[in-house]
């Protein structure tokens, strides 16, 4: 669990990076806040550190400054992913296909951040352990159907 500081320290790095890309970019914030399709104060708060950006506003930051989405991450940052409805960090109930789906999507974010090909994914145990709460179910069920998925990526 983050303490306090170690929360405003993430998001003062992330903030940072943020701000590096849109001047690299050559964007002003208003700019880039109309290219990413966020609320020019929305943005203001991630690049003065005082909110953290969702994986989704993350990723249109990226895509609107023309830089890899992993980029903008600091080694270490604590991201909140949010899959369809699901946010690891929150227990929901999901159908088996659905689970499937949020597992994919999961394993696809993870090893795009990596930069590293599904076949060689390596998931942290406390991981699957969050993982398996928010789906509602065992570590060994969502390590099996992890395998699963993996093994039909071909």
């Amino acid at each position: 669990m983050l303490t306090e500081p170690d929360a405003i320290v993430e998001r003062r790095e992330l903030a940072r990076r943020v701000t590096a890309a849109r001047i690299v970019a050559g964007l002003s914030r208003p700019d880039l806040a109309r290219a990413a399709h966020m609320e020019t104060r929305r943005l203001d708060l991630v690049e003065t550190g005082h909110a953290a950006p969702s994986e989704a506003e993350l990723r249109q930051i990226a895509a609107a400054c023309g830089v890899e989405y992993g980029e903008l991450i600091p080694p270490g940052y604590h991201l909140t992913l949010a899959i369809g409805a699901a946010v690891l960090g929150a227990r929901t109930h999901m159908s088996d296909e659905d689970q499937d789906r949020f597992l994919r999507e999961y394993l696809r974010t993870v090893m795009e951040l990596r930069r590293t090909p599904v076949k060689l994914a390596t998931i942290r145990d406390e991981d699957v352990v969050e993982l398996a709460r928010v789906l509602g179910t065992t570590p060994v069920e969502v390590q099996r159907r992890l395998g699963y998925i993996v093994a039909t990526l071909s």
